[in-house]
């Protein structure tokens, strides 16, 4: 989490996707579709940002790939298994 002013310019113009109020949390999604979710704390509002969908697909194939490599398997291996 991170202090909003840090934010701020990114933040402003941003739509409102939800409003938790039993957390008493803001989430806004940004024109390139990604997810910051504001609340207060002791230390003023902060400010958490989530992945895109698109930085999601990415980290998850390289999780996948580094995983293989761990595990020693060609991807050609593993379709040979699929079929």
């Amino acid at each position: 989490m991170r202090d909003i002013k840090e934010f701020r310019e990114k933040l402003l113009g941003a739509k409102v996707v939800d409003i938790d109020e039993v957390q008493k949390v803001i989430y806004l999604e940004d024109e390139t579709k990604r997810v910051y979710a504001v609340n207060h704390t002791n230390e003023g509002l902060m400010v958490n940002r989530f992945p895109t969908k698109e930085e999601e697909f990415i980290e998850l194939k390289v999780l996948v790939n580094l995983l293989l490599q761990k595990l020693d398997i060609d991807e050609d291996e593993l379709w040979d298994l699929y079929c």
